[in-house]
């Protein structure tokens, strides 16, 4: 458990939610946690979501050695070594990957129940990322193909898709609220705040929308790192950083925002571009590709690691900073995937379609307004890109329509 994961524990716990983490989330926590006490039942939640999604997928993929296949997408590294941390990223996945076995169960069974069945999960990975509307939606519109595209024609179900994603965003925005009273983190301010420190930086001069006297041009050089906003806000040295803008100054930052970056939208597109290339791993680097152990806490939570962990915390420790954990990959695995299944006409180009443009628009929510390049925002992406050649190997029959 990171700092966030205890944050958000400690929510659930005192009913009182903040918006900076998903509210939803900590609520579901701290309902889980009047059962079980402490993170056991939350861990247990995201690894049931994911596992059970995977038996159902490799039961209706026409594989041979369906469970030994299972193991190896839920035993790759870069699957293993996030599902021991509870994480909104994680959750979002898990989420996710549940709603898709369940639509592909849809199409492969003819029926339109598991449809229904999506919705939850749905619904959960939409409320625990603030951006996880762009990953549901062709999920939601794949979803809405398979149901009702012979019966009602491909317009109108698409269509079907788009209205229930915004139903989706509605009802998580009502949960939000209800739990979160009138309060609001603003989270794009990071992403923003990060931009016009590069651009600063740029034009010589500071861009922030009110002077801060403890962060001045010298002192953004020396904390500005294209991969990451953290150190502006929580400065190594332990200096003076980057104060959050409150809710009377964001109407200030976003107008300020808009004109640095009108006025050098070159430079701005440089940076978000060095970001980029740090977040899907190019530059050579894994960024935060797991965590480890259980952060210094007033829960009175300790990290008591298994003979399990004990073994496989050096196996990772010496993949960690290899292709494995570099997001790149499996982009790429997912592109080729879909480029194969158009070529070829494949039964499976509907779910390679939703599953790879689910993870590119992942990816793009976090190239305007990422915070950080951390491995575990993509990790939806990555999984997306490890099952996408079982898909493809799998298509060895026609997927009929949904039955009426």
């Amino acid at each position: 458990m990171s700092s966030d994961s205890i944050d958000q524990l400690q929510q659930g716990r005192s009913g009182h939610y903040e918006p900076h983490h998903p509210p939803v989330m900590a609520w579901v926590w701290g309902r889980i946690d009047e059962i079980h006490r402490g993170p056991l039942g939350m861990l247990l939640l995201q690894n049931l979501l994911f596992w059970s999604a995977l038996a159902l997928l490799f039961t209706l993929l026409n594989l041979p050695v369906r469970p030994a296949m299972l193991l190896c997408v839920g035993l790759w590294p870069a699957s293993l070594a996030l599902l021991g941390t509870i994480w909104k990223d994680v959750q979002m996945a898990a989420s996710l990957l549940a709603a898709f076995s369940l639509i592909y169960a849809a199409a492969r069974l003819s029926r339109r129940w598991p449809l229904y069945l999506a919705l939850p999960p749905l619904f959960y990975g939409f409320a625990v990322r603030s951006n996880g509307v762009l990953a549901v939606l062709p999920l939601a519109i794949w979803g809405a193909d398979v149901g009702w595209a012979r019966s009602l024609g491909r317009t109108r179900a698409w269509l079907i898709g788009v209205g229930a994603t915004a139903t989706l965003g509605g009802v998580v925005v009502g949960a939000n609220a209800a739990l979160t009273p009138g309060r609001s983190s603003y989270g794009f301010q990071q992403a923003m705040l990060h931009d016009l420190v590069a651009l600063s930086i740029v034009r010589a001069r500071n861009l922030l929308p009110v002077e801060e006297p403890a962060l001045e041009l010298e002192r953004m050089r020396a904390l500005y790192q294209p991969a990451a906003s953290d150190p502006l806000f929580w400065p190594p040295d332990r200096g003076s950083g980057l104060h959050f803008v409150g809710a009377a100054e964001i109407r200030g930052l976003v107008r300020t925002w808009f004109r640095a970056v009108l006025a050098s939208p070159t430079a701005y597109l440089r940076h978000r571009l060095r970001y980029l290339k740090c977040l899907v791993g190019l530059d050579g680097h894994s960024h935060y590709p797991f965590h480890q152990g259980i952060d210094p806490n007033s829960l009175r939570l300790v990290y008591s690691p298994s003979r399990a962990n004990h073994l496989l915390m050096p196996l990772l420790e010496r993949v960690k900073d290899s292709w494995l954990f570099r997001p790149w990959v499996y982009l790429l695995c997912s592109l080729a995937s879909f480029a194969w299944a158009a070529w070829r006409r494949s039964r499976a180009l509907p779910e390679i379609a939703a599953l790879t443009t689910s993870s590119l628009l992942n990816l793009v929510s976090y190239a305007v307004f990422g915070p950080a390049s951390d491995f575990r925002y993509l990790w939806w992406s990555v999984l997306a890109g490890v099952l996408a050649p079982f898909l493809l190997a799998g298509a060895m029959k026609p997927i009929r329509g949904v039955a009426t």
